[in-house]
């Protein structure tokens, strides 16, 4: 039943009033995530499982099978295979909601300290009773349970810290503000709160909120700094209280948990057109049949033929024909492979908790585990063909090291920074001697120069005119106050937390330079100069946004006066410079960012200007340049090495970030994205440089019109140029383009995106620079929809989120920006070099595997589909099968089922440390090499093996089926289908462990031991169903059944074996031949190494100086002891696939 407070304009929230909450519908406190109750379960599950096309399929072949005319089996077996399936998916289903169930138990039974109006106190009350207009109160370190607003704090300026990890993941503090100045001191009465709240809808928008609320007759605003989110947590604040205004379900964190993606993977979405085919054989099939048995009934009498029932007043022949339409239909359903998708989705549940538990995975200095949110599409990570990725927290750590700085035209390099220093303290940087000495100098002093600065001797007043005036300390001054940074004492040390790395990186190198911000409060700051305590008074915060792209503070000095401190990007800073600052300081400044930037670093520059009170309102002009810094943030650990393995598999990898072009370039050739060998083709439009940003109006359109010509012009030359030069001489080429000409280049007029494209995919490299959002998201879209190519897009921020769902699949890094990428990813992880083993390894094996299991539920299934229509040549199309109804219905669910699931979980085609050091061995999946191709050779193959099993015992048995054994026939050519399958998956399982032979056994034995139990009961026999009673013990005492048993699976299987073996013999693949060598290579180290050859990888057949190492292993008699025969597979010739050219490269 809908909410009655749907129809209302807003939420209105009174304090302790549950009548109203009650009245107007809102939700309590209590979540339930799962998707099922007991009531709801078995209708719920049911109707879900028949929204699948194939289990309404195959509910209409059980309501036919119970139709007199049509049916072919006993009406309760032919339903066992639907109840199965539906069984298994419930039971699945089941125990995943039990999981959920558990985890919602104990959330909801957590304890909060509500506010009784009966004793007056507060008292512990489980989260689930909490109450829409509840007043609650927390202590530091507690979660919050629900959405409040903020009514009171311990904190003298009516703030508190909260730490919202997780809910976004940010682990840096939030202030968030009572709505009025309150007294700290006094203790808050709930009683006597009586204001009114009203304010918007439950919505998921996790960092806006619009409300009012009413105090004393008057009007507050509210916004979400007067907020405090379910789920995190109050820090460094001894007591909040807060008014519940959303609760449960109605939360912005509840609205935001979407739980894990559904997806369909390319290989499902290629599966359902081959269901197709196979139901178009089915039909074809079925009217063959139907149109066979109205002939044959036309032509002869089968009133005396055997095995066929017939009843007084029998059909006609065509409408014989017609009903027999549909007894094919039940006898033939296998063809279309119920048990497949519970199998696929067995096996991808068993692949992602395999994924999940890699301890490759698992980076044990954040905790962080590898996190599947998308279950069904495993197998697509092993087919990508382009990765976008941002370089922020995904290249690098985000965790910031302050390298450089230029003051006053001069820059200070701080060559000898520690790597991998926490940057929220005082401690990380060492003291630059020049800048010291430079600060010595400014303030007087003589001789050496120390690390701890003492007051110097002259009077405290000329000491706070010294600070005014210099310039030098002006600039630490702005890195010192210009943040939004808290500091806190943490186990004896200082730690700043803030919103931003970059903010505890600069105030941490004003500490070391004895600006040390000690207090930060609402209206004034306290930094302890030099050993001397000033105070600053705050009287204006400009926070930074992205269209100003700079943030500005406005502080009283102690003389009275009043300055402004800007920082912010150079473009945005040098924009606004007045006519005081220095033409010279300028140009040395401008020297320094291009530095700064070639060496990698994150700029920004700072400014500042001085007051009066009349020019308040016009702050942010006219500054004066203080100076620049350049902050290092570093590559994570093994990104050069990973983009390497990356491009070595023949992926595309594009940088998509917001950085600098020289920033983003030199971090591209840092980690070997960009190489010295490689041609750079960079397109920089001025005018879309100009005009970009404006929007389109009647005297703009000429403007953009002529950038978007530049842009095009631009484009076409570099491709005529490509175009023209030699195929021997041209070199790699690398493409770099900023976001105003990127702007342009995505549009639709003029095509420009289609030849945009083009250029780019004659790249190695694409690099995007200044790159918005959208603008990420619209390059991701260009490759996704304009080419037959799988993406997958990698971040870690906000910023991140429209790339990652655009793309097939996204990847997110659970760094330092927040989950908001992870929260919309498909897959998570840790670091980025972890992308080489979830794509090259797991998604390698992953396609693999759901391949080779597709393709064989296909073969298998038709193969016995073929079997049972071979009989109805004999049988006048009668519908009537030769294999007993309980082996038929049990085929799919018992007996050929456990043994591929098994294989598609535990075979392994390549081992690991072999696919991490071959690159090039992805190109199996990124080219689709496993299943393109391969549907129609399968079915091929399972028509002619189908041949073999029903033929041969047929000549065999003959004598034996005119005698009346038809049972004991259709028993054994049921036992050669299932030898012949599993024998089939024996040669292509490429990797046995001791569950392959349990599951081999229990086909097997099992199989046995369930015909002569089954056959050991008498059953009342009738001629629709002949009765099975000592069939299968006659049938083994027989020794054609052995012989068949053993000769027929063998002559089967032979034309699949022996094209195997010639494959890899004459024509080996890459990876069969890379498998070969490993096993050489552990059979000559005595299978103690898991080391394996690392040849050439593509990019190195074409360079003189090969990226990766090239070591020929020793395979001669002395080192393999004399075992090693001169026609083993170091003599065999195979190919490695140039992609990029027509040309391919073989090797001996």
């Amino acid at each position: 039943m809908p909410a009655k407070w749907f129809g209302d304009a807003e939420r209105i929230v009174r304090p302790n009033d549950h009548d109203l909450s009650y009245e107007k519908g809102y939700t309590n406190n209590s979540i339930r995530t799962t998707k099922y109750t007991l009531l709801t379960f078995l209708p719920k599950n049911l109707f879900e499982q028949f929204h699948r096309v194939a289990n309404v399929y195959f509910l209409f072949i059980v309501i036919l099978n119970w139709v007199p005319s049509v049916q072919a089996f006993g009406r309760e077996v032919a339903m066992l295979p639907l109840l199965f399936v539906l069984a298994v998916t419930a039971i699945k289903d089941a125990y995943e909601d039990r999981r959920r169930a558990k985890q919602d138990r104990k959330t909801n039974n957590t304890l909060a300290k509500v506010y009784s109006t009966v004793s007056k106190n507060f008292e512990q009350v489980p989260w689930r009773q909490v109450q829409v207009g509840d007043v609650i109160e927390l202590l530091d370190d507690d979660v919050i349970p629900a959405d409040l607003l903020l009514l009171y704090t311990s904190h003298e300026d009516n703030i508190c810290f909260v730490e919202t990890a997780n809910l976004d993941g940010e682990t840096n503090l939030k202030q968030r503000h009572v709505y009025i100045d309150r007294d700290s001191q006094e203790e808050f009465n709930p009683d006597a709160f009586q204001d009114v709240l009203k304010c918007e809808h439950p919505n998921s928008k996790i960092y806006q909120f619009n409300g009012h609320i009413t105090h004393k007759n008057s009007v507050v605003p509210l916004d979400t700094s007067n907020m405090l989110l379910r789920g995190c947590v109050i820090r460094n604040t001894k007591r909040v209280v807060g008014l519940v205004v959303y609760a449960g379900h109605e939360t912005k964190a509840m609205l935001n948990n979407t739980g894990p993606r559904s997806k369909r993977s390319k290989l499902e979405r290629a599966m359902n057109y081959q269901i197709l085919y196979c139901c178009i054989i089915l039909l074809i099939l079925c009217i063959l049949g139907g149109l066979s048995a109205g002939l044959w009934m036309e032509a002869r009498n089968y009133r005396v033929v055997l095995y066929l029932p017939w009843q007084p007043g029998h059909a006609k022949p065509p409408l014989e024909g017609f009903t027999r339409v549909w007894t094919f239909f039940i006898i033939l359903q296998v063809m279309v492979p119920i048990s497949l998708y519970v199998s696929i989705e067995l096996v991808k549940l068993f692949q992602v908790y395999f994924i999940q538990e890699d301890r490759a995975l698992y980076h044990e200095e954040t905790d962080t585990k590898m996190l599947c949110r998308a279950l069904n599409i495993t197998e697509d990570l092993g087919q990508i063909n382009y990765v976008f990725s941002d370089k922020t927290g995904t290249l690098t750590q985000n965790k910031m090291v302050f390298r450089m700085c230029s003051i006053n035209g001069i820059v200070y390099r701080h060559e000898d920074a520690q790597e991998g220093k926490d940057c929220h303290d005082m401690f990380s940087f060492p003291v630059d001697r020049k800048l010291e000495a430079s600060i010595a100098t400014d303030r007087g002093e003589q001789g050496q120069c120390q690390h701890s600065f003492e007051l110097i001797a002259f009077g405290h007043d000329l000491f706070l005119a010294y600070l005014d005036s210099s310039d030098i300390h002006t600039f630490l001054m702005c890195l010192a106050a210009n943040n939004t940074v808290v500091p806190s004492l943490k186990n004896g040390k200082v730690k700043f937390e803030s919103e931003s790395p970059d903010e505890a990186a600069l105030v941490s190198a004003a500490s070391v330079y004895g600006f040390k911000l000690q207090i930060r409060k609402l209206n004034h700051l306290t930094v302890i100069v030099h050993g001397t305590p000033i105070v600053y008074d705050i009287l204006a915060v400009l926070d930074f946004d992205s269209t100003r792209k700079r943030m500005s503070v406005v502080v009283r000095l102690p003389d009275g006066t009043l300055r402004l401190l800007c920082k912010g990007a150079d473009s945005a800073i040098l924009s606004i410079l007045g006519t005081k600052s220095n033409d010279r300081i300028l140009s040395s400044t401008n020297e320094h960012l291009m530095e700064f930037a070639r060496a990698g670093l994150r700029t920004l520059c700072f400014g500042y200007r001085d007051l009066d009170r009349a020019e308040f309102h016009e702050l942010e002009q006219n500054l004066i340049l203080l100076g620049a810094t350049g902050i290092e943030d570093k590559l994570q650990d093994g990104v050069p090495d990973a983009i390497a393995d990356l491009r070595h598999a023949g992926l595309k990898v594009w940088v998509l970030t917001g950085d600098k072009q020289e920033t983003a370039v030199e971090i591209a050739m840092t980690c070997r994205l960009i190489t010295e060998r490689m041609q750079v083709i960079t397109l920089n439009s001025d005018n879309a440089r100009l005009h970009y940003d404006k929007g389109k109006t009647i005297a703009t359109v000429a403007h953009h019109r002529a950038a978007r010509r530049e842009v095009l012009d631009m484009i076409n030359s570099n491709l005529q140029q490509i175009e023209t030069s030699s195929l021997n001489n041209r070199r790699e080429i690398a493409l770099v383009i900023d976001g105003p000409t990127l702007f342009y280049a995505v549009q639709n007029e003029d095509s420009i995106k289609y030849r945009f494209l083009l250029l780019a995919e004659q790249t190695k490299v694409v690099v995007a620079c200044r790159a918005t959002p959208l603008q990420k998201a619209q390059v991701v879209g260009l490759v996704k929809d304009n080419r037959d190519a799988m993406t997958l897009a990698i971040g870690d921020g906000a910023n991140d989120v429209s790339m990652i769902q655009m793309a097939h699949i996204g990847v997110g890094i659970s760094g330092q920006e927040g989950m908001q990428a992870v929260m919309a990813s498909d897959f998570a992880i840790a670091q980025f070099r972890f992308l080489v083993k979830l794509m090259l390894v797991h998604g390698h094996w992953s396609y693999d595997r759901i391949a080779n299991m597709i393709l064989y539920f296909f073969y298998k299934n038709s193969c016995l589909v073929w079997v049972i229509f071979y009989f109805q040549l004999f049988a006048g199309f009668s519908g009537q099968p030769a294999i007993e109804q309980m082996y038929l219905q049990t085929y799919n669910l018992l007996w050929t089922s456990l043994p591929p699931i098994i294989t598609a979980v535990f075979d392994q085609d390549v081992q690991s440390h072999v696919l991490l050091n071959n690159p090039a061995l992805y190109e199996q999946g990124r080219c689709d090499l496993s299943y393109s191709g391969k549907f129609f050779p399968t079915m091929i193959d399972g028509f002619y093996q189908s041949i073999v099993i029903f033929f041969v015992p047929y000549f065999v048995f003959r004598n034996t089926i005119l005698n009346g054994d038809m049972l004991v026939f259709g028993t054994v050519i049921f036992y050669c289908a299932v030898m012949a399958n599993l024998l089939h998956l024996c040669i292509i399982t490429r990797n046995y462990i001791w569950i392959h032979y349990v599951g081999l056994g229990w086909s097997v034995i099992g199989l046995f031991v369930f015909s002569l139990v089954y056959n050991g009961f008498y059953f009342v026999e009738n001629p629709l169903t002949p009765d099975p009673f000592f069939v299968m013990q006659h049938t083994i005492q027989d020794a054609r059944f052995w012989l068949c048993l053993l000769f027929v699976p063998i002559v089967a299987i032979g034309p699949r074996f022996l094209t195997m073996f010639s494959h890899r013999w004459f024509s080996p693949t890459i990876a069969s031949f890379a498998r070969e060598k490993a096993e050489l290579e552990d059979r000559a180290q005595g299978n103690n190494s898991k080391a394996c050859m690392h040849y050439p990888c593509m990019p190195c057949q074409r360079i003189s100086e090969p990226c990766c190492v090239y070591s020929e292993p020793d395979y001669s008699e002395d080192r393999l002891g004399g075992k090693l025969h001169s026609n083993t597979s170091q003599n065999a010739t195979f190919k490695i696939l140039d992609l990029d050219e027509t040309t391919s490269v073989s090797y001996t």
